[in-house]
């Protein structure tokens, strides 16, 4: 027995360490020395010589048995952890001791493992994850519909689910980048339970295969649980959106949530071992993510504008002068764009995202209009044709094409009013651009709906 009177007594008295087992005779070392000290100040332990206790009673002090329940391990999580690769009773008993000093002996540890491997199997460990596009599942309140891609780690069972708003190959492959970054590691294969369209397949194999993931064809069969969990996760969706309330409940906010919840209930029944616990200790065993996520490359043909821009997506982008006639060709990524004339890649624009509209002009695109030929668009032909027209047509496009940053994004816009004096009539654009004018709103939209508003189209 540690002679636990005579260390706290002396040192009590001023010994150290070292000077303690001096004087004790060699018979307790300086670390059991130590290590009674740490404990008493651990557990606030504060000797008295005349306390009367015996060295055995001070033991049981700074040595509290644990009672069962304390002791016991969770057993779903070392059952879980026995799953993964390269995991061994011993190393699993080692972390529980670590985390639990005084725990089971290493005996009583694997005794307990025996007891409930049989009434709790785990299946053996199969990296991998179950997916499940479906089209049109949910409807917005304003009566759109959004494409759902489903998907359940398969070992662990964290399910995960991401909103894919059209059926485009990039709003694909965001998805796809998406569900990736919010495993947080690459886990192979991904076992698609239903057919991948065509149109899809080719960008499917180069996006996983940037992330060294393999791609497997599954079915109903292959993961059924999961496939219920879609189905009850939908029908209570469905219900919780078509319930009459004070508060409408908002469709994909509800299915987040609900996605959420699944991933909070017991791996196994019993156990305080959730399905986002399991993930977590499952996530270790992941390929990692590269530093930059996958960028498609799209490619299309394009025609040069009048205005001596393509459009793409909705906003403009210039291309020099001298290629004005040709056909283009377009590789579109998520940042950038190049603009091809066979095999040269003639000019690269940083891409708009979001708002369309907008113009992308490199200045050294741009020439004089004296270099433009006669019958091209030019700030110089469109003033001259709104000069015909009237003073306040005039005043207008000469307006509207300064306000740019280059006159030439305002050819678009100019060059389609003026046509207005054939599709309705010169006096009307004339009368329409004075009322911009004195309103001090010279902009498309206004001398637009104004024209509208007075007089139908011509035939």
């Amino acid at each position: 027995m540690t002679p636990y009177n005579e260390i706290f007594s002396l040192n009590q008295n001023g010994l150290n360490h070292s000077q303690i087992e001096t004087v004790l005779g060699g018979t307790v070392t300086r670390k059991t020395i130590i290590s009674a000290l740490r404990l008493a100040d651990e557990y606030g332990f504060h000797y008295s010589p005349g306390s009367g206790l015996t060295d055995a009673e001070i033991h049981r002090i700074l040595h509290p048995k644990k009672d069962k329940e304390s002791r016991m391990p969770n057993m779903a999580q070392v059952l879980f952890a026995l799953s993964l690769p390269d995991q061994s009773v011993a190393s699993v008993w080692k972390k529980y001791i670590h985390e639990n000093p005084g725990g089971y002996s290493k005996t009583k540890f694997q005794s307990l493992i025996r007891e409930y491997r049989g009434a709790y199997p785990i299946s053996e460990y199969r990296q991998g994850v179950y997916l499940r596009y479906i089209k049109d599942a949910l409807h917005r309140e304003n009566g759109s519909s959004v494409n759902c891609l489903f998907a359940q780690v398969r070992h662990s069972k964290k399910a995960f689910v991401i909103i894919i708003n059209n059926n485009k190959p990039r709003s694909w492959v965001h998805g796809l980048v998406k569900l990736i970054r919010e495993i947080g590691g690459a886990p192979s294969p991904f076992v698609f339970l239903n057919r991948i369209p065509k149109s899809l397949s080719g960008i499917t194999q180069d996006c996983l295969a940037f992330y060294d993931i393999a791609i497997e064809q599954g079915n109903s069969k292959t993961a059924s649980g999961f496939d219920l969990m879609i189905k009850d996760t939908l029908a209570q969706i469905s219900e919780e959106t078509n319930c009459e309330t004070e508060e409408k409940v908002r469709p994909i906010w509800a299915l987040h949530q609900t996605i959420r919840k699944s991933n909070e209930v017991s791996l196994l029944e019993g156990f305080a071992f959730s399905v986002e616990e399991a993930f977590r200790l499952e996530a270790c065993y992941f390929n990692h993510l590269p530093k930059d996520d996958y960028d498609l490359t799209e490619y299309t043909d394009i025609y040069v504008q009048p205005n001596r821009h393509v459009e793409i997506d909705g906003n403009y982008y210039s291309v020099p002068f001298d290629y004005r006639h040709e056909k283009l060709t377009a590789y579109i990524t998520d940042h950038y764009i190049d603009i091809c004339y066979l095999d040269t890649v003639i000019c690269t624009h940083e891409r708009f995202d979001g708002k369309t509209g907008k113009y992308s002009t490199d200045g050294s695109h741009l020439v004089p209009d004296s270099m433009v030929p006669f019958g091209e668009l030019s700030g110089k032909s469109l003033r001259s044709w709104a000069k015909k027209i009237g003073p306040n047509t005039e005043k207008a496009i000469d307006y509207l094409l300064r306000i740019r940053s280059y006159e030439i994004q305002g050819y678009k816009v100019c060059d389609t009013l003026l046509h207005y004096s054939t599709k309705y009539s010169s006096a009307l654009l004339e009368e329409a651009c004075s009322a911009a004018i004195n309103a001090k709103e010279i902009t498309y939209s206004f001398i637009s709906e104004y024209c509208k508003s007075l007089q139908p189209a011509k035939e």
